[in-house]
């Protein structure tokens, strides 16, 4: 014990008064019934052993085995649910001897890598930071959000999160390590003003392409301009007669009443748009059954948008209904699922899958104890309307595992090689019915196959290692035959070759990754005059209008292009004329000396509203020549 008056300790604190502190709580502590033996009622708190745990936690694993493609789970990986699998996951390669053969076996189907090598906290630092370098290099900034995993499953938008409010607290050389990538501390949120008439010539020259002034909310327009949330905040502002003293918002208003706008998107014009969604759903997927959750680019769910239809079918127009068979369109109802949640029977289905080694799910099985869950009747639900294409790939790899249609995957497998001439087939590669026959050819390298199957699959020279080597010469094979056909190695990002193969991803990865590329393989993208720094999108369209103007001038000795004036190929050279009229002061200077050489006829200060004035005149004038393809200005 020490007394009140005892000396000070060696690190200069009176260690007395710290005693008598301690006493103090632990009276008040005693007068709560506070339990010092750590008890829950009268039984001691057992420590769980991972392996007690594992009838539901590896339902967890074999899920993100599904969605990563691998079991190399990070050690604060925690799963949509809150549930810390990465440190279970940690545990139980730890504790791999003291396993019984059953979860021994199960962990080995799925693939799991033993060999665990101590990772220090300096170490994972520096493994969150070099997964910022290639966001950053990928994305061109590091505002990364806070739900964003990397490939491997590690929570980087977190980890960026923390590093913020970390500033001035971590390690001396981490700061300027971030400042070196341009990290922003402080990420601001606000939206950059918009200038009017600006937007207004944006909105011209989308009349003059599409015929009306109808935008989609999330339209953005080739060069990064909000165009649709612009004219949403238009129809707010100026939908009712702006006040006397407001002259510029009343020359606004008539401005786009000119235009043929409309200050209510009309019913017919959300029915067409949600049409041509279906039809593009139905080329794309073969079926019209849309589930709930099927979201367009601006935001309408057509799983409710279809099951609208059929409820409303009585009432819709023979012209639409006839529109809706023309599709093959499925007036059938469909049976309410909406009370269920599809991640909660997904789960179930883990389960069931650990427990029975399959998936055939009888359609008449409910999940055991009160209140059952219908899972036979949900995965019979997701047979007859396919849910997304990220939930169909998880049911599909599930399939693939358990053997189900096995023999009919690899028939496809074996057109596939037919075909191509190789069984290498990408991951995310689809059969022509939709099947997911990259995800089931990477199922079958993972999993432990009878010996028949195995044999079976090495009559098609089943590749079951992949090289990096291997694929890089496959893609640049790939990219040699684009080369071929197009003349040029500018792969747009989302192209995709008839064998599966993401072209276009893979092309931007050489460009992110140009250091760390080998002078060889250097050496054979120069031979295809790779462009390691090719053209903006945006640069190339303004290249397409300036030869298109730079032609026009060549036949008429002149720039002077009229607003409506569109090019033999489609390009509509004078809403373009117009709109680089309008934005001198913005222009680049090499850009401004190009036109210049043109004689290009600028509208001088005075002349710049009576030029918007008269895109306005324009659009209405072909409005008046085109009825049928224009809307007239709602009566207010």
């Amino acid at each position: 014990e020490a007394p009140l008056g005892a000396p000070a300790s060696a690190g200069g604190k009176r260690l007395g008064v710290w005693v008598s502190k301690i006493r103090q709580v632990k009276r008040e502590l005693d007068d709560m019934d506070f339990s010092w033996d750590d008890t829950v009622g009268d039984k001691k708190k057992k420590r769980v052993a991972p392996g007690d745990q594992f009838d539901d936690m590896y339902p967890l694993l074999l899920a993100f085995r599904l969605e990563n493609g691998s079991t190399k789970v990070p050690r604060l990986h925690v799963t949509p649910e809150g549930v810390d699998l990465g440190q279970w996951f940690f545990k139980i390669k730890k504790s791999r001897e003291s396993l019984p053969p059953k979860q021994l076996k199960l962990m080995e189907t799925l693939g799991v890598e033993w060999e665990t090598a101590s990772m220090t906290q300096d170490d994972r630092w520096d493994q969150n930071f070099d997964e910022l370098v290639k966001f950053k290099a990928q994305w061109g900034h590091t505002r990364v959000r806070k739900t964003f995993m990397t490939e491997a499953g590690q929570a980087l938008g977190i980890w960026v999160i923390k590093q913020r409010q970390m500033k001035g607290k971590m390690k001396k050389d981490r700061e300027p390590r971030l400042e070196s990538l341009g990290f922003e501390w402080e990420v601001k949120t606000e939206t950059p003003k918009m200038d009017w008439q600006e937007m207004y010539l944006e909105l011209v020259q989308y009349k003059a392409e599409k015929s009306d002034c109808d935008v989609s909310k999330k339209h953005v327009t080739d060069d990064g301009k909000a165009l649709g949330v612009w004219v949403h905040n238009q129809r707010i502002l100026l939908s009712k007669d702006p006040p006397a003293n407001k002259p510029e918002l009343i020359e606004h208003r008539r401005l786009l009443e000119e235009l043929g706008f409309k200050w209510q998107e009309s019913r017919e014009v959300r029915w067409d748009r949600a049409y041509q969604y279906l039809l593009a759903f139905k080329t794309r997927e073969g079926h019209t059954k849309c589930s709930k959750g099927t979201m367009t680019e601006d935001g309408v769910d057509m799983g409710n948008w279809v099951a609208k239809q059929r409820t409303l079918k009585a009432k819709l127009s023979e012209e639409r209904i006839a529109r809706l068979n023309a599709l093959g369109f499925d007036w059938g109802s469909r049976p309410d699922m909406s009370n269920l949640d599809w991640d909660d029977l997904y789960m179930e289905l883990l389960k069931f899958h650990v427990k029975e080694g399959h998936s055939n799910v009888p359609s008449s099985y409910n999940t055991p104890g009160p209140g059952g869950k219908p899972l036979g009747r949900w995965l019979t639900y997701q047979r007859d309307y396919p849910p997304s294409d990220e939930r169909k790939n998880k049911l599909d790899l599930l399939a693939g595992m358990n053997g189900q249609d096995w023999d009919k995957n690899f028939e496809a497998l074996r057109v596939y090689v037919n075909r191509e001439g190789h069984a290498r087939v990408p991951k995310s590669y689809r059969a022509p019915d939709g099947n997911a026959l990259g995800l089931w050819v990477d199922a079958q390298r993972h999993i432990q196959l009878p010996p028949e199957r195995k044999s079976k699959l090495d009559t098609l020279n089943f590749p079951w290692h992949v090289s990096h080597d291997e694929m890089w010469e496959e893609s640049h094979k790939a990219l040699r035959a684009f080369h071929t056909e197009q003349g040029h190695t500018r792969v747009p990002k989302s192209f995709q070759t008839s064998s599966g193969l993401h072209l276009g991803r893979w092309v931007h990865k050489q460009r992110t990754n140009k250091d760390q590329l080998s002078a060889d393989r250097v050496a054979k993208l120069n031979t295809l005059n790779f462009e390691w720094e090719p053209q903006h999108p945006f640069d190339l369209r303004w290249e397409q209008h300036f030869t298109a103007l730079e032609a026009f001038r060549a036949a008429n000795g002149h720039c002077k292009v009229s607003k409506d004036f569109t090019t033999a190929d489609d390009v509509k050279l004078g809403a373009w004329v117009l709109k680089q009229g309008m934005s001198k002061d913005k222009m680049k200077e090499d850009r401004l000396q190009r036109l210049n050489q043109l004689n290009f006829e600028w509208p001088t200060p005075t002349s710049a509203s009576a030029a918007t004035a008269a895109a306005a005149a324009a659009a209405a004038a072909a409005a008046a020549n085109h009825p049928g393809m224009a809307h007239a200005p709602m009566a207010i």
